[in-house]
């Protein structure tokens, strides 16, 4: 007998992702074909009571109808058995007949194939693995489970990759190498063999959280909803939001260990010098600063003046000072603070981008004189006060008791004012998170439809989907969209799989290419009016019919599952539904389907982990502590303002 295991006797055609219809034909070396009428095995009535299983897929659900079947007539199709060393015989195909055999008096019907014992048993047990798995290919549609397990005990076997792939006809290379990392995950493979993954959405959870049971709980109860892609992401993007905080502290750390380095450096020689060193931040008011006092000649006190270092205190403020890789120093001017923002983004030509920037720490001296006669140095001459201005003494001749119920009233307004200021602080906290909140939901969101519209929208696509000439000539009643900086970078971005040219001469060939150029370039204008960039991860506030005109192609024309925050763009949730859903909180507002309620606010301030802790420093050229790094001109943001369309 010739096994269709045996390389001699098969050739199956090479194959990567996918085999063709082609590559699974076998073409068998006419020396080793058995001669027609060769005996391939015997046909046998066995006892099923007495037939063992082989390993082979699990039981299917008790079937009345085929049970009834069985005990009228037997068995028509025969059971496929191997006759072992030992005499048994193993049901390699055919097990859940044999099941409904046993449940009444016939015999089974087999056809038993001898065990070849010129194998070993690796190859022995391929053979049964590939029989079985194609076999049941042939027959009826396989489980995700059955199929699983067919690649696993190949590799189990240490079959390799492209080995199993050959064997088990019609399985793609990429769906057995998933198998093999899945396997090395026990929570993601209960899973998938549970139906609650499938096949690529176990990969993806492997690959990024392998075997931690909560992740993969989280993921299952995501795709139970519908909602896989948009939960992993959301994970993905709170992992790397937890790892940048990790590195942004680590990174905090060692820049204060470098500025107390540099300060226990500047007090060493201060006080060597004979200067007082100030330890707190609270100058005694009774100590003049030397930029407040003037020489005898009325010039302004330098440093230069200062004659006695012991007749002034010290206080050292903390200054960022910016280096480029050269160790030169860079002034503020000189660095696009909207790279610290949105690192994607270029900066401005002659300017430095953020991450360029070496930012080092470095103390100012603010010097105070205690001895202004010693030093020869005097105040500045106050202004007179006019004499026409009176001064108000409140407690001349005033009643005790009127007194006192004036400072309980002073006392009263006081507390009061400061529970509106504490109010007023919590309402403005909660609204920036809020809004970092839906920020952060929109970023996660756009990630994965424009995962999912280069995939199923622009990847190996020849026509436009219908609805599509619909959007497109929408989009074309407004030019400005369509020209944007951003849609032209997105178009590059979504179509990368879309071919420049049309692939076939042929006039709907010609038509369609140039439809689907068309359609590449309306989604591009979609997506820039959406998200222009990563900074602007606003979409919630700027609602636009557009938006949910997109958002409606792609479902209906792409089986597209929106994300909870994409539903609030076509009207189906409030932005307090979107939270709740997302991070199971509820918030009361006055309307909360309006994006009023924090319009005001972005989360540009905790986009990314600042240079340090300290309330007081500044980035600035030393010898000009007064530089303070404020807003700068946006020269990145689109100039195009953002009108609701109306469709």
């Amino acid at each position: 007998m010739t096994s269709v295991l045996d390389s001699s006797a098969t050739e199956v055609a090479e194959q990567s992702d996918t085999v063709s219809d082609d590559a699974s034909i076998v073409a068998t070396d006419a020396s080793n074909r058995p001669a027609h009428g060769t005996p391939a095995g015997e046909y046998l009535w066995l006892d099923p009571h007495k037939l063992k299983r082989a390993p082979n897929r699990d039981e299917k659900p008790a079937n009345a109808d085929h049970d009834a079947s069985i005990a009228r007539f037997g068995n028509f199709v025969p059971l496929i058995v191997v006759r072992t060393d030992e005499g048994e015989y193993e049901v390699h195909d055919g097990w859940n007949r044999t099941v409904s055999l046993r449940k009444t008096d016939h015999m089974a019907s087999c056809v038993v194939l001898p065990s070849d014992a010129s194998k070993d048993e690796i190859e022995r047990e391929k053979e049964r693995i590939a029989r079985q798995y194609n076999t049941g290919a042939h027959r009826f549609d396989q489980s995700a489970k059955d199929r699983y397990d067919a690649a696993k005990q190949m590799l189990d076997l240490g079959v390799p990759i492209k080995e199993a792939t050959k064997l088990l006809v019609g399985m793609p290379q990429k769906q057995v190498s998933a198998v093999k990392k899945i396997a090395k995950a026990p929570s993601v493979e209960k899973a998938h063999r549970e139906h609650k993954l499938d096949l690529f959405q176990s990969l993806r959870a492997a690959e990024e959280f392998g075997d931690d049971p909560d992740a993969i709980a989280e993921l299952e109860a995501a795709a139970a909803n519908g909602r896989f892609e948009h939960h992993l992401q959301r994970m993905l993007d709170l992992r790397a939001e937890r790892a940048a905080a990790e590195q942004a502290a680590e990174e905090a750390r060692a820049f204060e260990e470098q500025a107390k380095a540099a300060y226990d450096a500047q007090v060493a020689d201060l006080t060597g010098r004979g200067y007082i060193v100030l330890d707190d931040t609270d100058v005694p008011a009774d100590y003049p600063a030397l930029v407040g006092l003037v020489t005898a000649s009325g010039e302004p006190a330098t440093e230069d003046d200062i004659t006695t270092p012991g007749n002034y205190a010290v206080r050292l403020v903390p200054l960022f000072v910016a280096y480029d890789n050269d160790n030169e120093i860079i002034t503020p001017d000189l660095i696009d603070f909207d790279t610290r923002e949105d690192t994607s983004l270029y900066p401005v030509e002659g300017m430095y981008h953020w991450e360029d920037v070496i930012a080092k720490p470095d103390w100012v001296r603010h010097y105070y004189c205690l001895d202004l006669e010693a030093e020869n140095l005097a105040l500045v001459e106050p202004v007179d006060v006019e004499a026409d201005s009176p001064v108000i003494d409140d407690d001349e001749d005033e009643d005790p008791a009127a007194a006192a119920a004036r400072r309980a009233a002073a006392e009263e307004q006081r507390r009061l004012a400061e529970e509106q200021h504490q109010r007023a602080a919590q309402e403005a906290a909660d609204k920036l998170r809020r809004a970092t909140q839906l920020n952060a939901l929109v970023r996660s969101a756009t990630k994965v439809r424009r995962e999912f519209i280069r995939e199923h929208l622009f990847s190996g696509r020849k026509s436009v989907p219908d609805g599509s000439w619909e959007l497109i000539g929408k989009v074309m009643q407004h030019p400005s969209m369509l020209t944007r900086l951003a849609a032209g970078y997105l178009v590059d971005s979504l179509g990368g799989a879309v071919p420049n040219s049309p692939q076939n001469k042929g006039q709907g060939a010609r038509d369609n290419h140039g439809a689907l150029r068309a359609l590449l370039r309306t989604a591009a204008a979609l997506e820039a009016e959406m998200q222009p960039s990563d900074r602007e991860a606003d979409t919630w506030r700027r609602v636009s019919s557009f938006h949910g005109e997109w958002l409606n192609y792609l479902e209906t024309a792409l089986d597209y599952q929106s994300a909870p925050i994409e539903k609030h763009y076509t009207g189906e949730l409030t932005q307090d539904e979107v939270i709740a859903a997302e991070y199971g909180e509820t918030t009361a507002t006055n309307d909360p389907g309006e994006a009023g309620d924090v319009s005001d606010l972005t989360d540009l301030d905790t986009a990314g982990p600042q240079q340090s802790g300290s309330a007081d420093a500044e980035l600035a050229e030393p010898g000009h502590p007064d530089i303070e790094l404020g807003d700068t001109e946006d020269t990145h943001g689109d100039s195009q303002a953002n009108p609701d369309f109306t469709l």
